[in-house]
């Protein structure tokens, strides 16, 4: 993002105190950009983003320090980045919030950059967010990043929200350029009626090195991290796609809501598509002292919200994960789950498994617990399997009467038992009367 450092880009730094500090040409280059009224500091940031963006782009610095928000700030223009510092404290006030890529009319902007290098955030009734005031999604926004944040969620229900609700951006979602989510630590959400530390409705993230921490909230229905197709609120249609997770750690509180929540549609009238969401080296803990369900800590994957609508999850990986007293909990009334896919170790199951799925296998998680067997359909002598799952897999033949069983082309010497299958691996069954041959997941 070269935009960010070109030479005679406007630079003003904001103080609780009221100092600025200006480079380059600006309309009130040297004004006091400080507080409105004793303690409180808003006005004061407002007017340096605008400032900035009235010069067509440039750098807000905010130097250590105390700032008691008491108003919501927007970003005015494109091409502004905003820089913290550890020692910055910014506590809002009431139910305001920062809109991290769109200006007071709801305008939307491109290459937002929100970069905190350990800011602390207190937010109180609300929460900051990339859309508009109404939560719309910035489908012409892109370029859009957020980083270096440590939020105290108090009364707001999530950190940032990056969602859809109107039926202006139905089916939008996935002309996004890029947003980049990093270096976060969310914690301390305690909305009454449901909290998510994070929700993303839209297409091209990317979440990088962020704790999420639902430890604290209160029993009801919520999702500390939440993916969904359809519109938040809405019976409208939306796809959700692209999505990479690196490095997120998840907590849940071990009595209500989920830990995980991967759904087709925010409601249950919305016809919705959630694909291809991958996650790498993620850990999922349901802070429970033994496996969970969800409702009770665990995580969920469900097409349609219990409703018979064209609600869609698929494509969904997750890589060297790790689940923490995990029982993944399907729902499924119209069979629009496909491709769950675990490489390594994946969480428990519960024993119904989502019809529609086929292709896709729940490896073991990390208490050795049960996992779903799925049957193989034995065609004719010499019979090929191949473990086209994308994960590892135990083959098991038993019964009939079985000459001779290879893997890979390679001779094993025996004539039944169980068989470690890697994504691709081809096991061949000779015989004169058919065995029975299942399949399970496996840990990597």
């Amino acid at each position: 993002m070269t935009w960010a450092g070109l030479a005679g880009a406007p630079f003003v730094t904001v103080s609780p105190i009221g100092i600025a500090i200006g480079h380059g040409t600006l309309p009130n280059n040297g004004a006091d950009f400080g507080p409105d009224t004793t303690g409180t500091l808003t006005t004061g940031i407002q007017e340096a983003l605008n400032a900035i963006a009235s010069s067509g782009g440039g750098t807000v610095k905010l130097i250590p320090g105390s700032y008691n928000i008491g108003a919501t700030i927007y970003t005015p223009s494109d091409h502004i980045t905003v820089l913290g510092d550890p020692g910055a404290t910014l506590t809002f006030k009431g139910s305001y919030t920062i809109h991290m890529a769109t200006d007071s009319s709801g305008v939307m902007h491109s290459w937002i950059r929100w970069i905190g290098y350990g800011t602390i955030v207190n937010l109180n009734g609300f929460a900051a967010g990339i859309g508009d005031n109404s939560l719309n999604a910035p489908t012409t926004a892109h370029h859009l990043v957020i980083s270096g944040f440590e939020v105290y969620g108090g009364q707001a229900p999530f950190f940032v929200a990056i969602s859809t609700i109107s039926s202006a951006q139905t089916g939008a979602e996935n002309q996004y350029g890029h947003i980049l989510l990093e270096d976060l630590y969310l914690h301390s959400f305690a909305n009454a009626s449901s909290g998510t530390g994070l929700l993303i409705t839209n297409s091209n993230v990317t979440c990088r090195r962020i704790y999420i921490d639902g430890s604290t909230y209160p029993s009801g229905d919520h999702s500390i991290l939440f993916c969904h197709g359809g519109p938040e609120n809405a019976s409208y249609y939306g796809i959700c796609e692209n999505l990479l997770f690196e490095q997120v750690h998840v907590k849940n509180n071990g009595s209500s809501g989920q830990v995980l929540e991967l759904q087709g549609n925010g409601t249950a009238s919305a016809n919705g598509i959630l694909r291809d969401v991958s996650f790498f080296d993620c850990v999922f803990d349901s802070g429970a002292s033994s496996p969970a369900v969800a409702g009770s800590g665990g995580p969920f994957i469900d097409d349609n919200n219990g409703a018979s609508n064209s609600a869609y999850v698929a494509n969904i990986r997750f890589h060297d994960c790790k689940f923490v007293n995990c029982v993944m909990t399907y729902q499924s009334t119209s069979t629009f789950i496909g491709s769950i896919t675990y490489e390594g170790s994946g969480p428990q199951t519960t024993a119904t498994y989502p019809l529609g799925a086929s292709g896709s296998l729940q490896g073991r998680d990390n208490n050795g617990g049960t996992v779903y067997t799925v049957s193989i359909t034995v065609g004719t002598s010499p019979f090929a399997y191949r473990n086209l799952d994308g994960c590892w897999e135990l083959v098991f033949v038993t019964g009939g009467s079985v000459s001779a069983i290879t893997l890979d082309g390679i001779a094993t010497g025996a004539t039944s038992g169980q068989f470690r299958l890697g994504p691709g691996d081809i096991l061949t069954v000779t015989y004169s009367s058919a065995p029975t041959m299942t399949k399970t997941g496996a840990a990597g």
